[in-house]
């Protein structure tokens, strides 16, 4: 098994014109932000040929030159702006830690490539050329302003830069204690999760062939539960309340990450599973063939009127032969209890196999056995 592998596509280019660049303040959500730090990453595809949003409290424009924001003389300077709230500091990474301009307002000091002061529009004109910009980050608010979030389940969310909070309160109702799917745009430690919630990461698919003919006839979902350290953002996970109802997860000093659709895979000798978190609503699940989480199982959606709510992550099967085989219209769960490669233990699965022996690969072991193998869904090693 090999653990699974991202599938990103950035595109890095040549652009020209005036570059608009803001972030969700979460009207919608009924999210307020003060003295809150606004991180922009040129590098990680932040910046954008255009964006307009009109409850974007912040704006940044310049000219981008590949993946920097660049600033010379001649005309090249960076304007920041804000509608909501003054800006007090605003720090520039750039690849030698300098930046030569001038401003129209505060104070900047180019050998730190800091700006302090109170203003609401900001300008830097260049005094050399050929200067590079990588991250910008936005300081909005007094910093002795409380920064608080509660981040609502199952709410669209589309933030445009990373922003720093002192606390981020996670709420959720769990109808039951099964498995769930998990997206959501930070990170969460272990110590924050483990006494109420289990959280497994997604690891690979084991093939089972019960009448050793060749043919598969169970396929599981592995997952690993984690037992230490902290989950990603923007990364699908699997989590388990230990008790049903309304629950909250509480992060202190913690960044809400930018809303990222990535896509994940791995491999079995048949296909190619593809995992996909998003933070807006999905309707086309049955008419793409797409699998989400439903009572403690992944399942293909039954019918067009299936919908998959954002803070989600589904599934996608493709034939590695690109020949359409008949697809299962579930998978049970397999769970690691370590944060490891072994000790897989079924969930919800009957056995029907009594004291057969199985390899990792789900393979009937014959004659004398050695090594690592599933008995009764336990690991054994003889």
């Amino acid at each position: 098994m090999k653990h699974l592998l991202p599938i990103r596509s950035f595109f890095h280019g040549r652009t020209r014109g005036v570059l608009l660049l803001a972030i969700a303040l979460f009207h919608a959500l009924g999210f307020t932000a003060k003295a809150q730090s606004y991180e922009f990453e040129v590098s990680g595809n932040y910046f954008f040929d255009s964006y307009t949003d009109t409850q974007d409290p912040i704006t940044v424009s310049g000219f981008a030159y590949m993946t920097y924001l660049y600033l010379a003389n001649g005309g090249f300077s960076i304007n920041v702006a804000s509608s909501g709230g003054n800006i007090t500091k605003i720090e520039f990474e750039t690849l030698d830690g300098t930046m030569a301009a001038t401003v129209n307002t505060g104070s900047f000091d180019p050998a730190t490539a800091i700006w302090t002061g109170s203003a609401t529009d900001i300008t830097f004109t260049a005094t050399q050329n050929d200067q590079f910009i990588s991250k910008v980050t936005v300081y909005v608010g007094a910093d002795d302003t409380p920064k608080e979030i509660v981040f609502e389940d199952g709410k669209p969310y589309d933030g445009k830069s990373a922003v720093r909070y002192d606390k981020i309160t996670y709420t959720r109702n769990y109808s039951d204690t099964k498995w769930k799917a998990l997206y959501v745009p930070f990170s969460i430690n272990y110590e924050e999760w483990s006494d109420k919630f289990e959280i497994a990461r997604i690891y690979n698919f084991i093939d089972y062939d019960d009448n050793n003919d060749g043919v598969f006839d169970r396929t599981y979902l592995v997952v690993q539960k984690k037992v230490e350290g902290s989950t990603e953002p923007n990364v699908p996970y699997l989590i388990r309340a230990k008790q049903a109802g309304k629950q909250s997860i509480v992060m202190s000093d913690r960044k809400m990450m930018r809303a990222e659709k990535n896509t994940y895979s791995c491999r079995s000798v048949d296909y190619i599973y593809s995992f996909s978190g998003t933070y807006s609503e999905v309707t086309n699940m049955y008419a793409k063939d797409y699998y989400a989480m439903a009572d403690g199982s992944l399942k293909k959606a039954k019918d067009s009127t299936v919908k998959l709510a954002p803070q989600r992550w589904y599934m996608e099967m493709t034939a590695r032969d690109n020949n359409y085989n008949t697809r299962p219209l579930s998978f049970s769960i397999l769970v690691n209890d370590e944060d490891d490669v072994e000790g897989f233990v079924a969930n919800e699965v009957e056995n029907k196999n009594g004291d057969a022996a199985f390899d990792l690969q789900g393979r009937k072991a014959r004659g004398e056995i050695r090594g690592l193998h599933i008995v009764n869904g336990k690991k054994i090693i003889r």
